[in-house]
């Protein structure tokens, strides 16, 4: 197994890597790599994002938004948080083993966590840790974040949906009461935690070696059709400051495919919207 520490803490950045890293599987065989993001917003792959967080703050704030290659919900990272993401052998890759692992970690700095919700993990009654997949050809990615000393108020107030009312099959983050795990194991460090998270898996490898990197595209990453372009088809009605209400419906790709405009004589076609991407501002004064 390669251990690889990502010395970025660009999003963008870290995210290609992983999905860089995913695509070589076949040449550099399984790996554990873990990294620290600046604050950012990060999409579970099927999210929509106006469900998912408060994009007027985070455009205020400007606090990049980001799209991952795995599923699950929608995180925030900052310095406070320590991402680990394992690339393993589809064939032999056992999620419970990985569970496992991850548990004895946190017991080693003095945490005792459990499995729940299928893939969350709690001390006592609150989330320390998320994680998610994506399987490709013979690999899969197992990727975890850990909540260390990170700035929960932020969190929470970063994590309110633009609308709540949105209909749509994509995937919802499931929210949840959540800790430090500094608060549960006073001193313990993002820097901390990384290393017992990397013995804990080198020891129970026969060696560790070293990898050449593979190339990265974080313009993809980066990029609005990738960000926004890979949003769920979804509805919305939204009111307007005239006591009238628009009805969107949204494509694949946040491609607004029907628009009618709801007023007391009756609805109304709105053909000069459909088209375009949908962006909450623009729809509003348009209304």
């Amino acid at each position: 197994m390669w251990q690889l520490h990502s010395s970025s803490d660009d999003p963008f950045h870290n995210l290609a890597l992983e999905d860089a890293l995913l695509s070589s599987f076949d040449d550099l065989g399984p790996g554990l790599l873990t990294y620290v993001n600046r604050l950012s917003v990060v999409l579970g792959k099927n999210q929509v994002p106006w469900r998912e967080c408060d994009m007027a703050l985070l455009k205020r704030q400007g606090i990049p938004l980001a799209r991952r290659i795995s599923g699950g919900g929608t995180v925030v990272h900052d310095p406070g948080n320590l991402n680990v993401s394992l690339f393993l052998n589809r064939s032999s890759y056992q999620a419970d083993a990985v569970y496992r692992r991850f548990i004895e970690v946190l017991g080693a700095v003095r945490v005792a966590a459990r499995l729940e919700h299928g893939n969350s993990l709690f001390a006592g009654n609150r989330k320390v840790s998320g994680q998610a997949f994506c399987y490709r050809r013979n690999a899969v990615l197992h990727h975890a974040t850990f909540l260390v000393c990170s700035d929960l108020d932020q969190l929470r107030a970063l994590l309110l949906p633009s609308l709540p009312e949105i209909e749509t099959r994509a995937i919802a983050s499931r929210p949840a009461s959540v800790a430090n795990l500094s608060e549960l194991s006073p001193g313990l460090t993002v820097e901390s935690l990384r290393k017992a998270v990397q013995e804990r898996f080198a020891a129970h490898q026969a060696r560790i070696h070293e990898i050449s990197m593979p190339s990265i595209d974080r313009d993809r990453f980066l990029s609005e059709d990738w960000v926004i372009g890979q949003t769920p088809a979804f509805q919305c009605r939204l009111p307007q400051k005239d006591g009238t209400s628009l009805a969107l419906s949204m494509k694949r790709g946040a491609m607004i495919d029907g628009a009618v405009l709801h007023t007391d004589a009756g609805p109304h076609d709105r053909p000069d919207l459909v088209g375009l991407r949908f962006d909450l501002d623009r729809v509003l004064s348009a209304g």
